[in-house]
């Protein structure tokens, strides 16, 4: 997963745009990095240090969620909140990951992308629709 040929400037531009717009409709932060490598081959652990690091496990309902991927070594992770964790299926990440996955087999980054930064935005607007309480 190069970064040059996984996404132009312009799908770039349309992902922040889409994560402004699901943080202005959602009680939610979502993250997306991208990393060329890890000396860690365990992704999960790295994005999940990358998630306290930033503090998205601080934010006010515990239900941030990043997308964390390597380019280079052609692999990616899912972390969420405890909150949101508390209000999906044990197999909901697996899911969404598996989703993610069949898309980037296939060549299509950008809108793998798109459609996970949806389906997180339907699926978490249910449980922490804007406006509720962010004190």
């Amino acid at each position: 997963m190069d970064l040059g040929r996984m996404l132009n400037a312009k799908e770039r531009k349309s992902l922040h745009a889409l994560i402004l717009k699901t943080e202005a409709e959602v009680a939610t932060e979502v993250h997306l990095a991208f990393y060329k490598t890890s000396d860690d081959p365990d992704v999960l652990a790295v994005a999940k240090a990358y998630f306290v690091k930033h503090k998205l496990d601080k934010n006010v309902h515990h239900n941030a969620v990043l997308i964390y991927l390597l380019e280079k070594d052609r692999k990616f992770a899912i972390v969420g909140g405890e909150g949101i964790h508390q209000k999906v299926s044990a197999n909901y990440w697996d899911e969404l990951s598996l989703k993610l996955s069949e898309q980037f087999k296939q060549g299509n980054f950008y809108q793998g992308l798109v459609d996970c930064i949806t389906q997180l935005k339907n699926d978490i607007q249910r449980h922490y629709p804007k406006g509720i309480s962010e004190k």
